[in-house]
Protein backbone atom coordinates (compact mmCIF):
# COMPACT_ATOMS: atom_id res chain seq x y z
CA UNK A 1 0.00 0.00 0.00
CA UNK A 2 2.83 1.92 0.56
CA UNK A 3 3.21 2.73 -3.09
CA UNK A 4 0.09 4.08 -3.53
CA UNK A 5 0.66 7.11 -2.01
CA UNK A 6 4.68 7.44 -2.76
CA UNK A 7 4.24 9.24 -6.26
CA UNK A 8 2.27 12.20 -5.15
CA UNK A 9 4.11 12.32 -1.92
CA UNK A 10 7.24 12.73 -4.47
CA UNK A 11 5.47 15.18 -6.76
CA UNK A 12 4.01 17.80 -4.16
CA UNK A 13 7.50 17.83 -2.49
CA UNK A 14 9.16 19.86 -5.84
CA UNK A 15 7.28 22.38 -4.78
CA UNK A 16 9.75 22.93 -1.83
CA UNK A 17 12.93 22.02 -4.15
CA UNK A 18 12.15 25.85 -5.44
CA UNK A 19 16.03 27.64 -4.78
CA UNK A 20 16.45 25.28 -2.16
CA UNK A 21 20.14 25.53 -2.81
CA UNK A 22 20.16 29.40 -2.07
CA UNK A 23 17.96 29.09 1.04
CA UNK A 24 14.31 27.78 1.06
CA UNK A 25 12.18 29.07 -1.62
CA UNK A 26 12.83 32.73 -1.87
CA UNK A 27 14.87 33.81 -5.21
CA UNK A 28 16.79 36.42 -3.51
CA UNK A 29 18.33 38.34 -6.43
CA UNK A 30 15.12 40.21 -7.78
CA UNK A 31 17.39 43.50 -8.87
CA UNK A 32 21.07 43.39 -10.76
CA UNK A 33 21.95 46.71 -8.94
CA UNK A 34 21.60 44.55 -5.53
CA UNK A 35 23.25 41.65 -7.33
CA UNK A 36 26.43 43.35 -7.26
CA UNK A 37 26.58 43.88 -3.31
CA UNK A 38 25.05 40.42 -2.53
CA UNK A 39 21.99 42.36 -1.72
CA UNK A 40 23.31 43.88 1.44
CA UNK A 41 22.43 47.50 -0.52
CA UNK A 42 18.71 46.63 -1.35
CA UNK A 43 16.99 48.25 1.38
CA UNK A 44 18.02 51.92 2.92
CA UNK A 45 18.45 53.89 -0.75
CA UNK A 46 16.14 54.05 -3.58
CA UNK A 47 19.03 53.49 -6.22
CA UNK A 48 16.37 52.97 -9.38
CA UNK A 49 13.00 52.07 -10.08
CA UNK A 50 13.69 48.64 -8.27
CA UNK A 51 13.22 50.42 -4.63
CA UNK A 52 9.07 49.80 -5.55
CA UNK A 53 9.38 45.94 -4.52
CA UNK A 54 12.50 45.96 -1.89
CA UNK A 55 11.32 49.19 0.16
CA UNK A 56 8.73 51.04 -0.94
CA UNK A 57 9.81 54.26 0.93
CA UNK A 58 13.54 54.29 -0.89
CA UNK A 59 10.79 55.28 -4.02
CA UNK A 60 11.03 59.00 -2.11
CA UNK A 61 14.87 58.94 -3.19
CA UNK A 62 14.72 58.93 -6.85
CA UNK A 63 14.33 61.53 -9.29
CA UNK A 64 11.42 61.69 -11.40
CA UNK A 65 9.60 59.06 -13.25
CA UNK A 66 11.64 56.32 -14.26
CA UNK A 67 11.33 52.61 -14.92
CA UNK A 68 13.75 49.38 -14.43
CA UNK A 69 13.71 46.76 -16.71
CA UNK A 70 15.99 43.49 -16.59
CA UNK A 71 16.36 39.74 -15.35
CA UNK A 72 18.57 37.44 -13.72
CA UNK A 73 20.04 33.95 -15.66
CA UNK A 74 20.54 31.04 -12.90
CA UNK A 75 22.83 28.39 -13.49
CA UNK A 76 22.44 25.69 -10.44
CA UNK A 77 25.20 23.06 -11.06
CA UNK A 78 24.41 20.15 -8.76
CA UNK A 79 24.98 16.43 -8.13
CA UNK A 80 23.49 13.32 -6.06
CA UNK A 81 25.84 10.31 -5.42
CA UNK A 82 23.67 7.95 -3.92
CA UNK A 83 24.95 6.36 -0.42
CA UNK A 84 22.52 3.38 -0.18
CA UNK A 85 19.30 4.77 -0.67
CA UNK A 86 16.28 1.25 0.05
CA UNK A 87 13.36 0.30 -0.38
CA UNK A 88 10.52 -0.23 1.86
CA UNK A 89 10.80 -3.12 4.28
CA UNK A 90 7.15 -4.00 3.31
CA UNK A 91 8.66 -4.55 -0.53
CA UNK A 92 11.80 -6.33 0.79
CA UNK A 93 14.64 -3.18 2.12
CA UNK A 94 16.34 -3.80 -0.60
CA UNK A 95 18.41 -1.36 -2.49
CA UNK A 96 16.97 1.16 -5.18
CA UNK A 97 18.27 -0.20 -8.14
CA UNK A 98 19.47 2.56 -11.17
CA UNK A 99 22.17 5.40 -11.33
CA UNK A 100 23.69 6.17 -8.17
CA UNK A 101 24.67 9.93 -9.63
CA UNK A 102 22.37 12.16 -10.94
CA UNK A 103 22.98 15.69 -12.15
CA UNK A 104 19.83 17.83 -10.92
CA UNK A 105 20.85 21.67 -12.10
CA UNK A 106 19.16 23.63 -14.45
CA UNK A 107 19.09 26.86 -15.53
CA UNK A 108 16.31 29.04 -15.10
CA UNK A 109 15.41 32.82 -16.21
CA UNK A 110 14.24 35.70 -13.42
CA UNK A 111 12.72 38.45 -15.17
CA UNK A 112 11.55 41.81 -13.35
CA UNK A 113 10.38 45.12 -14.29
CA UNK A 114 9.81 47.92 -11.98
CA UNK A 115 8.45 51.50 -12.33
CA UNK A 116 8.34 54.33 -9.89
CA UNK A 117 7.26 58.37 -10.21
CA UNK A 118 6.39 61.09 -7.65
CA UNK A 119 2.46 61.62 -6.64
CA UNK A 120 2.87 65.52 -5.72
CA UNK A 121 5.70 67.20 -3.60
CA UNK A 122 5.87 64.26 -0.67
CA UNK A 123 4.53 61.12 -2.57
CA UNK A 124 5.27 58.34 -4.89
CA UNK A 125 3.91 55.53 -6.30
CA UNK A 126 5.37 52.45 -8.18
CA UNK A 127 4.85 48.97 -10.32
CA UNK A 128 6.70 45.98 -9.30
CA UNK A 129 6.10 42.72 -11.65
CA UNK A 130 9.01 40.04 -10.90
CA UNK A 131 9.39 36.23 -10.04
CA UNK A 132 9.78 36.14 -6.23
CA UNK A 133 10.03 32.28 -6.24
CA UNK A 134 10.43 30.07 -9.41
CA UNK A 135 12.95 27.04 -10.34
CA UNK A 136 13.65 24.27 -13.12
CA UNK A 137 15.68 21.07 -12.03
CA UNK A 138 15.14 17.66 -13.64
CA UNK A 139 16.99 14.18 -12.37
CA UNK A 140 15.90 12.22 -15.34
CA UNK A 141 14.02 8.49 -15.23
CA UNK A 142 16.56 6.12 -14.33
CA UNK A 143 18.47 7.33 -11.18
CA UNK A 144 17.89 5.44 -7.95
CA UNK A 145 15.60 8.27 -6.59
CA UNK A 146 13.21 8.38 -9.51
CA UNK A 147 10.19 7.04 -7.45
CA UNK A 148 10.78 10.68 -4.93
CA UNK A 149 11.55 12.97 -8.14
CA UNK A 150 12.34 13.67 -11.98
CA UNK A 151 11.56 17.18 -13.22
CA UNK A 152 10.33 20.18 -11.34
CA UNK A 153 9.11 23.16 -13.08
CA UNK A 154 7.99 25.77 -10.92
CA UNK A 155 7.28 29.50 -11.75
CA UNK A 156 5.65 32.25 -9.26
CA UNK A 157 4.88 35.82 -11.10
CA UNK A 158 4.35 38.79 -8.45
CA UNK A 159 2.40 42.18 -9.32
CA UNK A 160 2.44 44.46 -7.05
CA UNK A 161 1.44 48.31 -6.54
CA UNK A 162 3.68 50.77 -3.90
CA UNK A 163 2.67 53.90 -2.41
CA UNK A 164 5.60 56.29 -0.18
CA UNK A 165 5.39 59.72 1.83
CA UNK A 166 7.67 61.41 2.89
CA UNK A 167 6.59 62.16 6.79
CA UNK A 168 9.93 64.47 7.22
CA UNK A 169 13.48 65.53 5.92
CA UNK A 170 14.93 62.19 8.01
CA UNK A 171 11.58 59.53 7.66
CA UNK A 172 10.14 58.39 4.56
CA UNK A 173 7.32 55.56 4.92
CA UNK A 174 5.75 53.11 2.28
CA UNK A 175 3.50 50.00 1.41
CA UNK A 176 2.92 47.72 -1.16
CA UNK A 177 0.25 45.45 -2.01
CA UNK A 178 1.35 41.98 -4.12
CA UNK A 179 -0.74 39.18 -6.12
CA UNK A 180 1.17 36.24 -6.70
CA UNK A 181 0.26 33.74 -9.38
CA UNK A 182 2.20 30.27 -9.39
CA UNK A 183 2.19 27.21 -11.54
CA UNK A 184 3.78 24.26 -11.55
CA UNK A 185 4.89 20.94 -13.66
CA UNK A 186 5.59 18.17 -11.46
CA UNK A 187 7.02 14.73 -12.35
CA UNK A 188 8.31 11.58 -10.84
CA UNK A 189 8.44 7.99 -11.55
CA UNK A 190 6.34 4.90 -9.70
CA UNK A 191 7.04 1.07 -9.87
CA UNK A 192 4.12 -0.56 -11.04
CA UNK A 193 4.15 -3.96 -10.41
CA UNK A 194 4.84 -3.47 -6.43
CA UNK A 195 2.00 -0.97 -6.75
CA UNK A 196 -0.32 -3.37 -7.86
CA UNK A 197 0.80 -5.79 -5.34
CA UNK A 198 -0.34 -4.10 -2.87
CA UNK A 199 -4.19 -3.85 -4.32
CA UNK A 200 -4.48 -7.00 -6.09
CA UNK A 201 -3.34 -10.84 -6.37
CA UNK A 202 0.14 -11.44 -7.49
CA UNK A 203 -1.56 -13.64 -10.98
CA UNK A 204 -3.54 -10.58 -11.99
CA UNK A 205 -0.39 -8.14 -11.61
CA UNK A 206 1.78 -10.62 -13.86
CA UNK A 207 -0.73 -10.85 -16.39
CA UNK A 208 -1.44 -7.13 -16.68
CA UNK A 209 2.41 -6.52 -16.60
CA UNK A 210 3.17 -9.16 -19.09
CA UNK A 211 4.16 -7.23 -21.64
CA UNK A 212 4.13 -3.62 -20.07
CA UNK A 213 7.44 -1.61 -18.68
CA UNK A 214 8.03 -1.49 -14.62
CA UNK A 215 8.09 2.06 -14.10
CA UNK A 216 5.06 4.71 -14.97
CA UNK A 217 5.20 8.23 -15.04
CA UNK A 218 3.21 10.42 -12.68
CA UNK A 219 2.41 13.79 -13.67
CA UNK A 220 1.14 16.89 -11.47
CA UNK A 221 0.34 20.41 -12.80
CA UNK A 222 -1.05 23.11 -10.38
CA UNK A 223 -1.79 26.62 -10.49
CA UNK A 224 -2.46 28.73 -7.31
CA UNK A 225 -3.30 32.13 -6.56
CA UNK A 226 -1.61 34.37 -2.90
CA UNK A 227 -1.99 37.96 -1.80
CA UNK A 228 0.57 39.70 0.42
CA UNK A 229 1.53 42.95 1.77
CA UNK A 230 4.43 44.78 2.88
CA UNK A 231 5.43 48.14 4.72
CA UNK A 232 9.01 49.48 4.62
CA UNK A 233 10.85 52.91 6.18
CA UNK A 234 14.19 54.71 5.74
CA UNK A 235 15.38 57.17 8.03
CA UNK A 236 18.38 59.69 7.39
CA UNK A 237 20.58 59.01 10.61
CA UNK A 238 23.08 61.46 9.93
CA UNK A 239 24.93 63.05 6.70
CA UNK A 240 26.54 60.01 6.39
CA UNK A 241 24.34 56.88 7.61
CA UNK A 242 21.20 55.81 6.62
CA UNK A 243 18.51 53.06 7.90
CA UNK A 244 16.20 51.06 5.95
CA UNK A 245 13.62 48.46 7.42
CA UNK A 246 10.99 46.33 5.77
CA UNK A 247 8.43 43.54 6.31
CA UNK A 248 7.04 41.44 4.21
CA UNK A 249 3.87 39.38 5.06
CA UNK A 250 3.29 35.68 4.88
CA UNK A 251 1.64 34.99 1.76
CA UNK A 252 -0.64 31.56 1.87
CA UNK A 253 -1.33 29.22 -1.63
CA UNK A 254 -3.80 27.45 -2.64
CA UNK A 255 -2.52 24.74 -5.11
CA UNK A 256 -5.44 23.40 -7.63
CA UNK A 257 -4.39 20.89 -10.11
CA UNK A 258 -4.54 17.50 -11.50
CA UNK A 259 -2.56 14.33 -11.04
CA UNK A 260 -1.62 11.90 -14.05
CA UNK A 261 -0.58 8.07 -14.17
CA UNK A 262 0.67 6.82 -17.29
CA UNK A 263 -0.48 3.26 -15.68
CA UNK A 264 0.13 1.20 -19.34
CA UNK A 265 -2.08 -2.14 -18.82
CA UNK A 266 -2.22 -1.83 -14.46
CA UNK A 267 -4.86 1.27 -15.50
CA UNK A 268 -7.99 -0.99 -14.67
CA UNK A 269 -6.86 -2.58 -11.74
CA UNK A 270 -5.95 0.99 -10.20
CA UNK A 271 -8.59 2.46 -11.91
CA UNK A 272 -10.76 0.20 -9.99
CA UNK A 273 -8.85 0.54 -6.70
CA UNK A 274 -9.07 4.46 -7.36
CA UNK A 275 -5.60 4.76 -6.61
CA UNK A 276 -2.80 5.93 -9.13
CA UNK A 277 -5.49 7.22 -11.13
CA UNK A 278 -5.64 10.61 -12.82
CA UNK A 279 -7.71 12.98 -9.85
CA UNK A 280 -8.18 16.73 -8.61
CA UNK A 281 -5.74 17.58 -6.24
CA UNK A 282 -5.67 20.16 -3.17
CA UNK A 283 -2.56 21.46 -1.00
CA UNK A 284 -2.24 24.63 0.87
CA UNK A 285 1.57 26.01 0.48
CA UNK A 286 2.47 28.49 3.71
CA UNK A 287 4.79 31.24 2.52
CA UNK A 288 7.17 33.04 5.26
CA UNK A 289 6.89 36.25 6.28
CA UNK A 290 10.23 38.09 5.71
CA UNK A 291 11.81 40.98 7.80
CA UNK A 292 15.20 42.74 6.82
CA UNK A 293 17.29 46.16 8.21
CA UNK A 294 19.85 47.73 6.03
CA UNK A 295 22.45 50.61 6.38
CA UNK A 296 24.08 52.43 4.45
CA UNK A 297 27.22 54.49 5.45
CA UNK A 298 29.19 56.76 2.96
CA UNK A 299 32.58 56.76 3.93
CA UNK A 300 33.56 59.13 1.29
CA UNK A 301 32.84 61.42 -1.86
CA UNK A 302 33.46 57.59 -3.96
CA UNK A 303 33.14 55.08 -1.39
CA UNK A 304 30.10 53.51 0.49
CA UNK A 305 29.68 50.35 2.75
CA UNK A 306 26.30 48.71 3.22
CA UNK A 307 24.97 46.07 5.67
CA UNK A 308 22.04 43.87 5.71
CA UNK A 309 20.29 41.54 7.60
CA UNK A 310 17.00 39.59 6.82
CA UNK A 311 14.84 37.09 9.16
CA UNK A 312 12.92 34.67 6.87
CA UNK A 313 10.05 32.24 9.15
CA UNK A 314 10.38 29.15 7.38
CA UNK A 315 9.09 27.80 10.33
CA UNK A 316 5.67 27.87 8.83
CA UNK A 317 6.34 25.19 6.67
CA UNK A 318 5.88 22.24 9.58
CA UNK A 319 4.11 20.49 6.94
CA UNK A 320 2.72 20.35 3.62
CA UNK A 321 -0.69 18.35 3.28
CA UNK A 322 -2.11 17.37 -0.26
CA UNK A 323 -5.74 16.00 -0.76
CA UNK A 324 -7.02 14.26 -3.51
CA UNK A 325 -10.56 13.82 -4.73
CA UNK A 326 -9.50 10.04 -4.85
CA UNK A 327 -9.36 6.94 -2.65
CA UNK A 328 -5.98 8.22 -1.91
CA UNK A 329 -4.79 8.96 1.29
CA UNK A 330 -4.09 12.23 2.11
CA UNK A 331 0.23 13.07 2.04
CA UNK A 332 1.66 14.81 4.66
CA UNK A 333 5.19 15.92 4.74
CA UNK A 334 6.63 16.44 7.98
CA UNK A 335 9.40 19.16 7.32
CA UNK A 336 10.40 20.67 10.15
CA UNK A 337 11.88 23.77 8.75
CA UNK A 338 13.63 26.44 11.09
CA UNK A 339 13.52 30.21 10.76
CA UNK A 340 16.90 31.80 9.08
CA UNK A 341 18.98 34.76 9.09
CA UNK A 342 21.18 35.25 6.11
CA UNK A 343 23.53 38.24 6.82
CA UNK A 344 25.50 40.63 3.92
CA UNK A 345 27.70 43.12 3.66
CA UNK A 346 28.96 45.14 0.44
CA UNK A 347 30.38 48.21 -1.05
CA UNK A 348 29.56 50.35 -3.32
CA UNK A 349 32.71 52.64 -5.09
CA UNK A 350 32.03 55.58 -7.45
CA UNK A 351 35.11 55.71 -9.64
CA UNK A 352 33.60 58.53 -12.12
CA UNK A 353 30.95 60.33 -12.99
CA UNK A 354 30.08 57.53 -15.20
CA UNK A 355 31.22 54.18 -13.93
CA UNK A 356 30.42 52.56 -10.54
CA UNK A 357 31.85 49.49 -8.79
CA UNK A 358 30.33 47.51 -6.44
CA UNK A 359 31.18 43.96 -4.62
CA UNK A 360 29.42 41.82 -1.64
CA UNK A 361 29.38 39.05 0.19
CA UNK A 362 26.66 36.96 2.29
CA UNK A 363 26.01 34.20 4.48
CA UNK A 364 22.73 32.42 3.45
CA UNK A 365 22.00 29.58 5.86
CA UNK A 366 19.38 26.44 5.12
CA UNK A 367 16.01 26.02 6.84
CA UNK A 368 16.59 22.16 6.84
CA UNK A 369 16.94 21.18 10.68
CA UNK A 370 19.28 18.42 9.89
CA UNK A 371 20.03 15.36 7.56
CA UNK A 372 17.10 13.71 8.37
CA UNK A 373 14.90 16.33 7.41
CA UNK A 374 16.41 16.58 3.94
CA UNK A 375 14.44 15.53 1.23
CA UNK A 376 16.27 14.60 -1.81
CA UNK A 377 14.03 16.59 -3.48
CA UNK A 378 15.42 19.92 -1.67
CA UNK A 379 19.03 18.72 -0.19
CA UNK A 380 19.43 22.45 0.75
CA UNK A 381 22.43 23.65 2.81
CA UNK A 382 24.31 26.52 3.91
CA UNK A 383 25.54 29.07 1.43
CA UNK A 384 27.87 31.44 1.08
CA UNK A 385 27.63 34.78 -1.75
CA UNK A 386 30.06 36.11 -3.49
CA UNK A 387 29.15 39.14 -5.83
CA UNK A 388 30.93 41.64 -8.19
CA UNK A 389 28.75 44.22 -9.85
CA UNK A 390 28.81 47.90 -11.90
CA UNK A 391 27.05 50.37 -13.36
CA UNK A 392 27.49 52.47 -16.46
CA UNK A 393 25.59 55.54 -17.18
CA UNK A 394 24.98 55.96 -21.15
CA UNK A 395 23.22 59.18 -20.72
CA UNK A 396 21.69 61.92 -18.43
CA UNK A 397 18.61 59.57 -18.87
CA UNK A 398 19.56 56.00 -18.95
CA UNK A 399 22.49 53.65 -17.43
CA UNK A 400 22.60 49.89 -16.98
CA UNK A 401 23.34 47.48 -14.45
CA UNK A 402 25.30 44.41 -14.42
CA UNK A 403 25.81 41.73 -11.50
CA UNK A 404 27.77 38.29 -11.12
CA UNK A 405 27.33 36.17 -7.54
CA UNK A 406 28.98 33.18 -7.08
CA UNK A 407 27.25 30.92 -4.63
CA UNK A 408 29.09 28.30 -3.06
CA UNK A 409 26.81 25.74 -1.09
CA UNK A 410 28.01 23.45 1.95
CA UNK A 411 28.15 19.95 0.99
CA UNK A 412 24.41 18.39 1.89
CA UNK A 413 23.91 15.35 3.32
CA UNK A 414 20.72 13.46 2.87
CA UNK A 415 19.45 11.17 5.66
CA UNK A 416 15.73 10.68 4.93
CA UNK A 417 13.30 8.33 5.84
CA UNK A 418 9.52 8.73 4.60
CA UNK A 419 6.45 7.48 5.96
CA UNK A 420 5.71 4.64 4.21
CA UNK A 421 9.32 3.68 4.42
CA UNK A 422 11.55 4.55 1.47
CA UNK A 423 14.81 6.26 2.45
CA UNK A 424 17.08 8.22 0.13
CA UNK A 425 20.61 8.12 1.56
CA UNK A 426 22.96 10.38 -0.49
CA UNK A 427 25.09 13.52 -0.64
CA UNK A 428 24.40 16.58 -3.10
CA UNK A 429 27.42 18.98 -4.63
CA UNK A 430 26.29 22.27 -5.26
CA UNK A 431 27.08 25.80 -7.15
CA UNK A 432 24.96 28.04 -8.79
CA UNK A 433 26.11 31.40 -10.64
CA UNK A 434 23.62 33.91 -11.13
CA UNK A 435 24.35 36.30 -14.23
CA UNK A 436 22.27 39.67 -13.73
CA UNK A 437 21.44 42.69 -16.09
CA UNK A 438 19.10 45.68 -15.85
CA UNK A 439 18.24 49.15 -17.91
CA UNK A 440 17.33 52.01 -16.27
CA UNK A 441 15.13 54.81 -17.69
CA UNK A 442 14.13 58.04 -16.50
CA UNK A 443 11.08 59.59 -18.19
CA UNK A 444 11.03 63.11 -18.63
Amino acid sequence: MALRKNILQASIVALLSANAYAGGLAISIQSATDAGTANASNGATGQNAAAAWTNPAAMMDLDGRQYSAGGTVLKLDSEYTDQGSTLPAAAGGGAMTGDTEAELGGTSVIPSFYYASPWGEDKAYGVAINAPYGVSTEYGDEWTGRYLADKTDLKVLAVSGSVAKRLNDKLSIGGTLSAQFGSAELTSQFNKELACFAMTTLIKCLTAGANDTVDGTGVIEGKSTGFGASVGATYQLNDATRIGAVYRSAVDHEIEGDAKFDSGDYAQIFGAANVLADADIKSDLKLPAVASVSVDHIVNEKLTVHGDVTWTEWSRLEELRIDYDSNQPDTVLNLAWEDTVRVSGGATYRHDDLTTFRVGVAKDPTPTPSAKNRTPRAPSEDATWLSVGMNRKIDDLSSVDLGLTYISVDEAVVDYTDGNGFSARGLVDSTAWAISAQYNRKIK
